[in-house]
């Protein structure tokens, strides 16, 4: 049988797994890894918008967004959703993905863009059609301005599919998905929302 290796920390896949698992081994991270991961998947009920998400944005899964997003680690794209990707493939059959926006300028810095990527591994059609007016980060908007963020967000001018998949890798306030969701909404008969990781702050919320 031909070994694989973890694409965290570089073990074997074989390590610590079960009997049964070193016969059939489907990951692309070590069973420790991966049982590391805050993986709990939740609706979150946010006005009429309902998101799903699957993991609590901490510990071991943070360090991972860190070193995909941040240190442009493009190599990690399959880990986070690559458990789920079958089920949500299936799920979400039918379905155009819509990627909320992210900095152009740090797209253009990493040569990759996080969010597709990420979710490219559902084989979705993906349609751009969300866009900033201007190309701020979240995290640098004054307290003051952050209720305003769905002023920097626009539609494009096109045709909209009957199903949409608005998608994003985290969700911190809820601010700019709820944006997203606003603008699709209106041109689409159906929206459903899916993100990879939540603030714990969601945890209570459903």
């Amino acid at each position: 049988m031909t070994d694989c290796y973890c694409l965290w920390c570089g073990r074997s896949l074989k390590y610590g797994s079960t009997l049964k698992n070193l016969f059939h081994i489907d990951d692309v991270l070590c069973e420790k890894c991966r049982q590391s991961l805050s993986y709990k998947p939740k609706k979150i009920k946010l006005g009429e918008m309902e998101v799903r998400g699957l993991y609590v944005y901490e510990g071991l899964l943070r360090d991972m967004m860190i070193q995909y997003k941040e240190l442009y680690d493009e190599a990690l794209f399959p880990v986070f959703l690559w458990q789920n990707r079958k089920e949500l493939k299936k799920k979400y059959k039918g379905y155009t993905v819509v990627p909320v926006p992210s900095s152009t300028a740090r797209n253009i810095e990493r040569g990759f863009f996080p969010v597709e990527r990420m979710f490219g591994i559902l084989g979705l059609p993906v349609a751009d059609v969300l866009y900033k007016t201007d190309d701020y980060q979240q995290k640098n908007i004054p307290k003051a301005a952050k209720g305003r963020i769905a002023e920097h967000l626009k539609l494009r001018d096109m045709e909209l599919s009957d199903r949409l998949l608005l998608i994003d890798d985290i969700m911190t306030t809820g601010e700019t998905i709820t944006a997203a969701y606003n603008l699709l909404k209106e041109n689409s008969k159906t929206v459903k929302v899916l993100i990879c990781a939540y603030n714990k702050g969601f945890l209570g919320n459903s």
